[in-house]
């Protein structure tokens, strides 16, 4: 355990910060900013649910990384360490496009019944209905 280093948990603690602000702070902020008629709840009851949220999915990020770093010195197999690495990089890159690029022509939350035959498969550049 002598090799361990803490300047290798940076990278898997700066995703998994970003990852929860992204998810649990960001996205329902700006879904609920589009769309406040639906929701039954205040913007002030949003936030403190998701600071709570926020806080729990990057402690449980930053355990899961610290869990495996650690696995990954004791089999002293540094590439299984690399290739999480990726995979949580893959992971952040595809929920970012996720939510930036794919999110349009979503159906409402009213309570509304919801006709999934209106809502087709989305490719990047393909316009909204």
């Amino acid at each position: 355990m002598k090799n361990f280093k803490f300047k290798d948990l940076i990278f898997p603690t700066i995703v998994s910060l970003v990852l929860s602000f992204m998810l649990i702070i960001y996205e329902p902020i700006i879904t609920y900013a589009a769309n406040t008629d639906d929701y039954w709840f205040s913007f002030k009851t949003l936030i403190l649910n998701n600071l709570l949220l926020f806080l729990i999915l990057f402690c449980v990020g930053v355990i899961f990384s610290l869990i495996v770093y650690i696995l990954t010195l004791l089999i002293k197999k540094r590439s299984l360490y690399n290739l999480y690495l990726v995979l949580l990089f893959v992971a952040f890159i595809a929920t970012y496009i996720q939510g930036n690029f794919m999110d349009g022509s979503l159906p409402t939350l009213d309570g509304s019944p919801i006709i999934w035959s209106d809502y087709t498969l989305q490719i990047i550049g393909e316009p909204s209905k």
